[in-house]
């Protein structure tokens, strides 16, 4: 090191020698109008060259003073970051032994350190949903949105934020956050299937059929849809439900249409046909709604049908049309005890118990083991006044079924229902009630 100093401050002064022997004149330098001095150029370029020497050091150790706080701040972000890591992790693991409220103190202590943090906020807004306090939630996911950056976090995020708006009530909100998504997350199917939901939800069919085509074209494209029944079954359902919009608006032309397009999709979607029929019927085109119901009893074979033909010959006072309309199905289906038994109470309406009972008794075999047969029973006997025979068949169904009985059960949830639904108050789903005299799961005596 000494040598290396040695051989520079000789060739410095070397130097040195050879400029001042290269420049022997002199600059006249002023500081002011009258005081000034005699520079030799040699001393002006060793000034200048210790001047830019100096400029380079300071230059140097202001990089170096900035180098030493950019590593200070480093090291005490990479501290932040391990104890926020170490809290997020401790709050997952409370969230793993169902400790949701010392997993939400984590996630809010990391905020309180971090108030940006994604995952914490993202974490609190689930903690929150899962609680029903939608408002809470909502606000954690739409702070969590403003921060993200990365397209995966600001897609998981979306959609818990469209989640919490759907279960909060607020399905406007919901659909335009999964309008976002589409354009987000262009790979999959599910924001057109959560949009064609909560469009349902708001009663806003036409938007619920538009994306419900776009499912069935993605389907056809061999998309992987999770589950197909929620493609195939439900556009019937809306094209039907777009029919009561305009049958509600009497605007009979269009509501008729929709209702055959949902007949035409699917032939065993009884509610259409049903509709359809009322349709043609608020026009005074009664023929066509009889022709319409026959179709729907030919290819559903439901006795739903049945009952619609019996109201409504019994309000025209058609009590013959009645009878014959109930004798020709059990001579098409003589299989089918449920008929007759539909019969007798067309009889016992139209005040007619000696005829209910003569026809209740062909089915006494196949129907004796259900309330439905007691009750029926007991109302003919009350007709004819007989007592005591009422109150021994009322006795008998209550034994056989201890509740009140209902004619009417979904076949997919099994809700017993009073009345026929077009769509089941319990599930939801369309086309699921259907008349159910004669249970199949009560047990017999």
């Amino acid at each position: 090191m000494t040598w290396i100093w040695f051989f520079t401050s000789l060739f410095l002064f070397g130097t040195i020698i050879y400029l001042a022997y290269l420049n022997p004149n002199s600059v006249t330098f002023y500081l002011t109008n009258t005081r000034f001095y005699q520079v030799p150029m040699v001393v002006i370029i060793l000034f200048s060259m210790l001047l830019g020497g100096l400029l380079v050091g300071i230059t140097d150790l202001l990089k170096a003073i900035q180098r030493l706080w950019l590593d200070r701040l480093k090291r005490r972000q990479d501290r932040q970051e391990r104890d926020l890591a170490q809290l997020i992790e401790e709050g997952n693991n409370y969230l793993r032994t169902m400790d949701n409220e010392k997993a939400k103190r984590s996630f809010q202590e990391v905020l309180r350190r971090e108030p940006k943090h994604i995952s914490a906020l993202h974490y609190l807004g689930n903690l929150y949903h899962q609680e029903g306090k939608y408002r809470e939630a909502i606000t954690h996911f739409l702070k969590a949105r403003v921060f993200a950056q990365k397209d995966t976090d600001k897609i998981d995020i979306l959609y818990h934020l469209g989640a919490a708006y759907a279960d909060g009530g607020h399905f406007v909100d919901a659909i335009e956050i999964f309008k976002e998504l589409k354009e987000v997350d262009k790979n999959s199917y599910q924001p057109s299937l959560k949009l064609r939901n909560f469009y349902m939800a708001v009663n806003n069919w036409e938007e619920a059929y538009e994306v419900q085509k776009e499912l069935l074209f993605l389907a056809k494209k061999g998309k992987d849809m999770v589950n197909s029944k929620d493609l195939s079954d439900l556009s019937p359902a809306i094209l039907y439900e777009m029919g009561n919009t305009f049958l509600r608006e009497q605007d009979y032309r269009k509501a008729v249409a929709k209702f055959k397009e949902a007949i035409k999709l699917d032939p065993y979607f009884l509610p259409a046909y049903m509709a359809l029929g009322e349709a043609y019927l608020r026009q005074d085109r009664a023929d066509e709604a009889q022709k319409i119901w026959e179709k729907g009893y030919e290819n559903t074979g439901s006795a739903v049908f049945l009952k619609k033909f019996e109201q409504f010959f019994y309000q025209a006072e058609m009590p013959n049309r009645l009878i014959e309309r109930y004798r020709r199905a059990i001579l098409e289906n003589p299989s089918r005890p449920e008929l007759p038994f539909l019969l007798a109470e067309a009889y016992l309406l139209l005040e007619m118990p000696d005829e209910a009972l003569a026809e209740f008794k062909t089915v006494e075999q196949e129907c004796g083991q259900y309330p439905a047969y007691y009750l029926l029973l007991a109302r003919i006997y009350e007709k004819k006044k007989a007592v005591n025979e009422a109150l021994e068949a009322y006795k008998t169904a209550f034994e056989l079924q201890q509740s009140i009985f209902k004619p009417f059960t979904c076949k997919n949830c099994h809700k017993e229902l009073d009345e026929w639904f077009d769509r089941c108050p319990s599930c939801r789903d369309w086309n699921t009630i259907d008349l159910n005299l004669i249970p199949t799961n009560l047990p017999s005596t």
